[in-house]
């Protein structure tokens, strides 16, 4: 009888697993139009305001720059281009009105694991000029960062100042962005990963880090050996929120995050006068979420939080006017200004709504002009998207648990399928905009849940209290909770919810169906982290065994918080997809998923990325995913 048993489970299981070569990859009309990548991303403006640099992706599958003349209305060809599936273009900012540079990301492999690098190119606006910015002495030799801007120097027109990582340490120099020679180095630093310059080419912070503490020091003088402890913490204290940011207009007045009241607030230190402090702002309900920063000098001009959707506090008040007056031709969407001129007269301006994605427009400040440049989204501009709606639901100790609900288009509205979408991070949140994962599930006819659970970001401590690894319970109680809400309302059809989600989303996926396998027809993990207590080995690298137990919480997650040790308790079919060089999640926590659920004989699909990370950014691989996706939820919901 149980061999019988055994046969009759392996009918009725489903396992598969595939590497997604470019050959066999999927597709789908509506896959093509979420899935492809922008039109263009990470838009510069030049210092004189008159042109713009941009990155685009070939249809070939890599990144190139192109660059747009506002005067002349004349666009460049291909000045500068990334290998296919070796590296990526994260920016190119201009150094000065004739030249850009370039930050370039590729990854190798390390100790059997990937690591990722960065280099930095120069090259001139018209495609001349191009050289790899690498110090001489360290051509030919392994380091991870070969070029961080950590000041642009912007009354040197041919320098900028970088940060050099090599193994075990870093130091700091001026950069000649036209023959790559490195001058005014300081002396390196084992243990140092972070420098801050005073915006004025004088590095003032720089940040230490061991297995035993955490410390930042500051310099005290113009001699580069006088530096004092500037702030220090054990390295396993996750109670420490202290974050420098930089500095105001005055170079003794440090700018840096810090918690006020149980809420992440932005702090003012005078260095000059005994390090005395101020608030300089704070919010009475959610956290301060970063501060933006503006013009040839980087000045503070905002601080900025988000309540439902991002907000500011100016500081600026020429900023703020010019916000006041931009965002009344936009209502119900959100205004963010992106970029200035050094004469303050043109401002880059990008626009976008949960119905649309970023649209793109210079302002003159002189002329009160608004120019609208380009949306980044033509394949969505004939589509009818659905609104995301803010709501609020009661958790079963009846907490309300701020949450996005995007229906699909179209009049029904009840017994709907379902994808109950949990962020990732977890130290993240979701926020009201345009959300390409939602919108694509919500065009396939599945209501959207996006709920904040405890152990979100941005609502203070009480919220995010130890995390949601370390409070795993809590936190998928409330992914749960939301499930259930959208039965009890008549939105979802109890019989046709599933659970998806990236990164730790995938991880509260897997956990909502282990901890509630009643609710869920299936679950879909994308690069999911499937067992947290094998997860510290990045931080292991860096600062040793217990501030990673800290981080993920080792000893509170147990073998009951891991997916991984529960395998045989997953109920519902399961769809993993992971990239072979993800830097977050290494690969094998979804291989070793996918062998768990196998062994206990579960139906579980496995999609492998050969050429991706963590984002599964290449657009083939992008559209690949949606398409199985979508085709996963309609065998189980429809």
């Amino acid at each position: 009888m149980k061999k019988f048993g055994f046969f009759v489970a392996c009918l009725v299981c489903s396992i598969s697993i595939s590497l997604a070569k470019d050959g066999e990859l999927k597709t789908s009309p509506l896959a093509v139009a979420f899935g492809s990548q922008p039109d263009f991303r990470s838009m510069s403006l030049s210092p004189d305001g008159n042109k713009l640099a941009f990155i685009q992706y070939h249809p070939d599958g890599f990144d190139f720059v192109r660059t747009l003349d506002l005067t002349t209305k004349q666009i460049s060809g291909m000045i500068f281009a990334a290998r296919k599936d070796e590296q990526d273009i994260s920016y190119c900012a201009w150094a000065n009105n004739e030249r850009l540079l370039c930050n370039l990301r590729l990854v190798s492999p390390f100790r059997g694991h990937y690591l990722e690098g960065s280099r930095l190119v120069g090259v001139n606006a018209d495609g001349s000029k191009m050289l790899m910015l690498v110090p001489k002495d360290l051509k030919g030799e392994f380091s991870q960062d070969l070029g961080t801007v950590i000041d642009w120097l912007p009354d040197d027109p041919n320098h900028v100042q970088i940060r050099v990582s090599e193994m075990g340490g870093s130091r700091v120099g001026s950069l000649d962005i036209y023959s790559g020679k490195l001058v005014g180095e300081t002396r390196g630093r084992p243990n140092v990963y972070s420098w801050i310059s005073d915006g004025r080419g004088v590095p003032r912070l720089y940040y230490f880090v061991s297995p035993e503490y955490r410390r930042w020091y500051v310099r005290t003088s113009d001699d580069d050996r006088d530096w004092e402890i500037l702030h220090e913490s054990k390295a396993d204290d996750l109670n420490d929120k202290f974050v420098p940011y930089g500095f105001a207009d005055n170079p003794d007045e440090l700018l840096y995050f810090d918690m006020h009241e149980g809420r992440r607030a932005l702090f003012s230190m005078d260095l000059a006068h005994d390090r005395a402090t101020r608030v300089v702002f704070a919010h009475d309900r959610v956290d301060v979420a970063g501060v933006q920063s503006l013009g040839k000098y980087g000045r503070v001009v905002a601080a900025v939080y988000v309540d439902d959707r991002y907000r500011h506090n100016f500081f600026d008040k020429d900023i703020q006017k010019i916000h006041e007056q931009i965002t009344p031709l936009f209502p119900d969407q959100n205004v963010g200004i992106l970029a200035e001129d050094w004469d303050r007269r043109y401002y880059l301006v990008a626009v976008n709504s949960d119905i649309e994605p970023d649209v793109y427009y210079r302002y003159d400040s002189k002329d009160l002009k608004l120019a609208r440049i380009a949306s980044i989204s033509s394949k969505l501009k004939d589509r009818e998207l659905a609104p995301m709606r803010e709501i609020a639901y009661p958790a079963r100790d009846k907490v309300n648990i701020p949450a996005f609900l995007t229906l699909p288009d179209g009049e029904k509205k009840t017994g709907l399928p379902a994808v109950v979408l949990p962020h990732g991070g977890p130290s993240s949140r979701d926020v009201w905009g345009f959300d390409m994962l939602a919108q694509f599930l919500a065009a396939n006819g599945y209501a959207v849940l996006q709920s904040n659970y405890r152990g979100s970001q941005g609502y203070g401590e009480a919220w995010s209290g130890a995390g949601a690894f370390r409070n795993w319970q809590t936190a998928i109680n409330d992914v749960n909770d939301g499930a259930q809400y959208l039965i009890d309302q008549g939105i979802a059809d109890p019989g046709r919810i599933c659970a998806a989600g990236w990164s730790y989303g995938g991880y509260a996926a897997l956990m909502s169906a282990i901890e509630k396998p009643s609710l869920y027809k299936c679950v879909i993990s994308i690069a999911g982290v499937t067992d947290p207590r094998t997860l510290g080995y990045r931080m292991l690298m860096y600062v040793g065994g217990s501030a990673a137990n800290e981080f993920l919480g080792a000893d509170e997650i147990g073998e009951t918080g891991s997916p991984l040790n529960r395998a045989g308790e997953i109920q519902a079919p399961v769809f993993l997809a992971h990239a072979k060089e993800d830097l977050n999640v290494p690969f094998k926590q979804s291989k070793i998923m996918y062998d768990a659920l196998k062994d206990n004989n579960k139906s579980v699909e496995f999609i492998e990325y050969e050429h991706a990370r963590h984002d599964i950014r290449p657009e083939r691989y992008r559209i690949d995913l949606l398409t199985r996706m979508a085709e996963f939820l309609d065998q189980h919901t429809k």
